[in-house]
């Protein structure tokens, strides 16, 4: 029971100070935004789109997080078969962010499946099958770092700070509330009057009950599922 209080306790502190650290970085980033013309801002190379599932036939799923029949599909992913493939697929979300970064600055010469980048995370010790609870998000930002970016993790960042991240031509996977935990990379921003953040351009992913590419998310509706963590991605020239 003791160990649980200071768990509470701990866990209260955390929320706490973290919220106090948010607000203190959402004014100085809104600062910014407010010297911006009305407008979308991108990334300079906007990112091709990837899905997790290998663009699977949906008749094929039995279901979410359930078993993908689809061989086609499953050498997309680069899996030996349908089960490797069914359980890769559904927690590969932020593997498939990094991919799809290295698809855009890397061209033609990236070549690896999703199933290479997948077996690279799990040599950086970056998922716990035993536990299943989802990816490190020190090992994929490691993993980012491997081949040859500039990547690092943050958190108690407030979500206008993420379009300040995209002035600088930096790539944000931001963590989003899920039962297994999601990544969605987000490349640009929309600002109003007054630099009035209105709303992101992310790319998703899971595209299981809906088109995940190119989605524009409004800022409140963004604001009750992001977790205030990230991880920032950007060429090894650019250290934000």
């Amino acid at each position: 029971m003791r160990t649980m209080e200071r768990k509470n306790i701990s866990k209260i502190l955390h929320e706490t100070i973290g919220w106090g650290i948010s607000e203190l970085r959402g004014r100085a980033a809104q600062a910014d935004l407010e010297k911006l013309a009305v407008g979308e801002y991108f990334v300079s190379q906007r990112p091709v789109y990837v899905s997790q599932l290998a663009n699977a036939d949906k008749r094929s799923i039995s279901g979410f997080y359930g078993n993908i029949s689809d061989e086609k599909a499953a050498r997309k992913f680069g899996a030996s078969n349908n089960k490797i493939f069914s359980y890769w697929s559904w927690r590969s979300c932020g593997i498939v962010d990094i991919q799809m970064i290295l698809k855009t600055l890397y061209g033609p010469k990236f070549k690896s499946t999703t199933m290479d980048l997948v077996g690279e995370g799990l040599k950086l010790g970056g998922y716990n099958i035993d536990k299943d609870e989802g990816w490190y998000h020190k090992s994929i930002s490691e993993l980012a770092k491997s081949r040859g970016l500039f990547s690092r993790t943050d958190k108690f960042v407030p979500s206008v700070e993420i379009a300040t991240n995209i002035l600088k031509d930096q790539f944000v996977l931001a963590s989003v509330k899920s039962a297994m935990g999601h990544l969605l990379l987000v490349y640009g921003f929309r600002v109003g009057k007054k630099g009035k953040l209105e709303g992101f351009w992310v790319h998703d992913p899971n595209p299981f009950y809906e088109n995940g590419e190119g989605k524009f998310i409004e800022k409140e509706v963004f604001d009750t599922i992001f977790s205030r963590r990230v991880i920032i991605v950007g060429r090894k020239d650019e250290d934000g």
